[in-house]
């Protein structure tokens, strides 16, 4: 089953809003503007992210759904791009 928008509506909004390839000189650059959102929307993020991370997603799944919505996509692999994401927004 496909990952859908609706079901991780804050970690869409921040990769396409914020990770495309003109939104920073970086990728780490253009999570953290997300930052400027609030900690509110910042955990909410972290949470759909733990979500995304925890579950038994299928790689493929992953980097389909990461490419979908954003410019970045770290060594062609969704999951490691996913993680970076969250690490980025728990600094």
């Amino acid at each position: 089953m496909p990952l859908h928008e609706t079901q991780f509506p804050r970690t869409v909004e921040l990769m396409q809003k914020h990770m495309f390839e003109q939104a920073a000189e970086s990728l780490k650059q253009a999570i953290a503007q997300y930052r400027q959102n609030g900690a509110e929307c910042v955990q909410a993020v972290l949470g759909e992210l733990n979500t995304l991370l925890a579950g038994n997603i299928p790689e493929a799944q992953l980097t389909q759904f990461v490419e979908e919505h954003s410019d970045y996509l770290v060594a062609g692999n969704g999951r490691a791009t996913l993680q970076l994401i969250r690490d980025v927004l728990k600094e």
